[in-house]
């Protein structure tokens, strides 16, 4: 995945893209509003996205299709802020119940299966840098 790929459209035209490849060396979602709307471009970090709400169909397209790719051997880097937010994500949306400060119960084993596998493999600033985006009070 080198080249933006769309992941999401509606009905009405508007279109999502995500580009790996952006000039901030961060994963970017672009959204194209529909021609008749002005056709309006806006460009924004991967985990911003991610954390917006209201969440729309767009956002469970965008998190299926990362969910899909191999974390590790993507070409989201796992360096960068938006890959290492991609990962807490990832690791929450599997039933993870870690924090920022503590565990808050049993993860499901895919959570725990993939903490193992992309996370806990990581340096230790890497691990302390994912652990930044998970949830820093109360238990989910």
């Amino acid at each position: 995945m080198n080249e933006p790929q769309e992941f999401a459209h509606s009905t009405n035209g508007d279109r999502w893209f995500i580009d790996p490849a952006s000039e901030n060396h961060r994963a970017t979602v672009t959204h194209r509003g529909n021609l008749p709307s002005g056709g309006h471009e806006t460009r924004i970090p991967v985990d911003v996205f991610l954390g917006q709400h209201p969440r729309g169909p767009e956002h469970d397209a965008l998190e299926r299709m990362l969910s899909a790719l191999p974390v590790r051997n993507s070409t989201i880097e796992t360096g960068t802020a938006s890959g290492l937010s991609m990962l807490a994500h990832q690791y929450m949306r599997l039933g993870g119940r870690r924090s920022a400060t503590r565990a808050w119960g049993t993860d499901t084993k895919e959570a725990e299966d993939f903490w193992n596998g992309n996370i806990a493999v990581l340096d230790a600033v890497g691990r302390r840098e994912v652990e930044t985006y998970l949830p820093t009070i109360g238990g989910p």
